[in-house]
């Protein structure tokens, strides 16, 4: 991982240009113009995917056009997938399966060039929309955001259980707001800086699920999803664009995010995320003088941050025993001193940007 290569201009849609993807069921004539294309990308998981494709049949009606585009990335004809689609009879569900298995990241840049809306908003097939996740969207993406914006982050509540369907409230990139500050942000969008993520440490939006946007012409001209950067290639993606575009985020949580089957529990993508986070700091942090001295300064307990960060999210989900051994410096010894003072510049930061989102968002 090099600085030229982190923020270089590659096209990861040319490395899997030969590999055909195939409109199995659906018609692309029941939408010609889409303005939102809501894709799906999915792999053998039909019992939470009826779910997610579910929560997109049942919203609230809008007046923009949208094309709902799942992408199987099981090559398989005639595969349990397939024959869920073909139950739903439904030409507004373009249903599409490629010649060959792409993988997790490649499936998702396949979606991006499957997708003929000037939006493209992903919801990965675990997760659920909402019900007024297509109107609040359109009302954001027509009466609020910037024109310039290339990417609107979508808040999400936090499903832990499977079956009982616990939730944890979480409508904020950086923690829990209190009600009344929720109330007041409800219709309004927060813009995500390059900043953000210095003082962060690391990428301040989350994975890209839960109808999150991406307007498809920056998403083709970046290149795409760089699946080097494994487990974290979303991070990365979103990082480039904070460097290059406007980036925003809702205060209002538009999805469902399961973390019951969640794949990021396995050990070696735990580790792997508290890795690639360090190098994207050194990345991050390299931006200009100040950012480098206050990088170096807080290195220690930026990395503390991202491997607690990592025992809170298994601890979430009762998976705390996937943890072990994250540090992958050889050790490191905390100084309460100096995670205070982090804590303490990170919250004036987010409660500074808090209030400029009250009186500019």
């Amino acid at each position: 991982m090099d600085e030229k290569g982190f923020y270089q201009r590659t096209n990861h849609f040319q490395k899997y240009h030969h590999i055909s993807s195939r409109l199995v069921l659906g018609s692309l004539d029941t939408v010609s113009n889409p303005f939102i294309s809501i894709a799906i990308p999915t792999y053998r998981r039909i019992d939470t995917l009826k779910e997610a494709i579910d929560s997109v049949l049942t919203q609230t009606p809008v007046n923009l056009p949208y094309e709902i585009l799942v992408v199987d990335d099981e090559p398989i004809p005639g595969n349990a997938t397939e024959r869920l689609i073909r139950s739903y009879d439904n030409p507004l569900i373009l249903y599409y399966r490629h010649a060959e298995n792409l993988g997790m990241f490649s499936n998702w840049n396949r979606c991006i060039e499957l997708s003929r809306g000037k939006w493209v908003a992903f919801l990965h097939d675990d997760d659920l929309l909402k019900p007024y996740y297509l109107e609040k969207a359109c009302y954001f993406l027509t009466e609020k955001l910037d024109k310039n914006a290339v990417y609107l982050h979508c808040q999400y509540d936090i499903m832990l259980d499977f079956d009982n369907r616990i939730y944890l409230k979480h409508a904020s990139p950086d923690g829990l707001i209190k009600e009344k500050l929720k109330a007041c942000l409800r219709d309004k969008l927060t813009e995500i800086k390059k900043t953000d993520a210095i003082i962060k440490g690391q990428s301040p939006v989350a994975p890209p699920s839960c109808g999150t946007l991406i307007r498809r012409d920056a998403a083709l001209e970046i290149g795409g999803f760089d699946e080097s950067y494994w487990p974290s290639a979303d991070g990365h993606l979103s990082c480039f664009m904070l460097d290059r575009y406007k980036v925003y985020s809702t205060n209002i949580p538009m999805g469902d995010y399961r973390l019951a089957i969640n794949t990021s529990f396995r050990p070696d993508v735990l580790a792997e995320m508290v890795r690639v986070d360090y190098y994207f700091r050194q990345y991050l942090h390299d931006s200009n003088l100040l950012s480098r001295i206050f990088g170096k300064f807080f290195q220690t307990e930026f990395l503390v941050q991202s491997i607690d960060e990592k025992i809170d999210f298994a601890a979430l989900a009762d998976k705390i025993e996937t943890v072990e051994n994250l540090d992958f410096t050889g050790g490191y010894k905390r100084n309460p001193l100096k995670l205070f003072m982090l804590k303490l510049i990170q919250k004036i930061h987010y409660r500074y940007r808090n209030l400029c989102t009250l009186l500019w968002g």
